[in-house]
């Protein structure tokens, strides 16, 4: 069970929220994992369902972004990103395809504006294998990823996490604070509702023009009869090569793992 949402609040930000759990093929789940990523200043992705293939989809992204910034944000998601996407889930072993692949992509033009202001026009855009045709979400419209069906818990949560109202009087705190406050309702949607095989530890991304910032969700709650409790996310891998070498720390096998 895993599970990667994202919106585009009309107010020159796209948003990024995901769990940090994964699966081994013999049912073994650990909160070990970083699935969203910045890939450069005006991108951000993040990955769901093979471990191995997610990672290089995003490693290749990054990679090669910086010789198509002549192309809009738009273009590479409607001809580059898919192509691109395809040639690696193609060229991967069959049993990681067996897997599954979804990945998703925020952005943010490096010149258009929202009309008349000054906020500048931001993406979300999904990804699903085996041909990874792009979905793009509208204002204020959440897409998530991932398996299950609880995913739509999550895109409600921050569907209303996100209206315009709260982005309008949280946006002077700046991206940490904006994304500090919506990743707290998103763990608020896990808590509420419990489901085996999903991770109760949220990251966030938030990204606007020149920016991306990805972090955990720590915090304190403060309870009604005086007890305070914890939640801080544990320490997570963010490379397919850190992946390989907790796996055999654990005496895992690198192979077959989904997220």
């Amino acid at each position: 069970m895993t599970w990667i949402v994202g919106t585009v609040p009309p107010f020159g930000y796209s948003i990024l929220a995901s769990d940090i759990r994964v699966r081994w093929p013999d049912g073994t789940e650990k909160d070990c994992l970083q699935k969203i990523y910045s890939m450069g200043e005006d991108f951000m992705g993040g990955f769901a369902g093979s471990v191995l293939i997610g990672f290089t989809t995003l490693g290749m992204i990054a990679e090669q972004l910086p010789s198509k910034r002549r192309n809009s944000p738009s273009d590479l998601a409607q001809k580059w990103i898919p192509k691109l996407a395809r040639r690696v889930f193609r060229s991967a072993p069959r049993g990681e395809q067996r897997l599954g692949c979804q990945i998703v992509v925020a952005a943010a033009h490096p010149t258009q504006t929202l009309g008349d202001v000054p906020w500048p026009r931001t993406y979300v855009w999904t990804f699903s294998c085996p041909e990874f045709r792009p979905c793009e979400a509208k204002f204020g419209e959440v897409l998530g990823i991932g398996c299950g069906s609880d995913v739509p818990i999550y895109t409600e949560a921050l569907r209303n996490a996100c209206n315009p109202s709260f982005f309008f009087k949280s946006a002077p705190a700046g991206s940490e604070i904006l994304a500090s406050i919506v990743a707290r309702a998103m763990h608020k949607a896990v808590t509420r509702t419990p489901t085996g095989g999903v991770s109760p530890f949220i990251q966030m991304g938030i990204l606007t023009r020149g920016q991306t910032v990805v972090g955990n969700l720590n915090f304190r709650t403060f309870h009604a009869d005086g007890r305070k409790t914890k939640i801080q996310v544990p320490a997570v891998v963010t490379s397919f090569e850190e992946f390989r070498k907790y796996c055999q720390h654990e005496a895992l096998n690198a192979s077959g793992v989904v997220c």
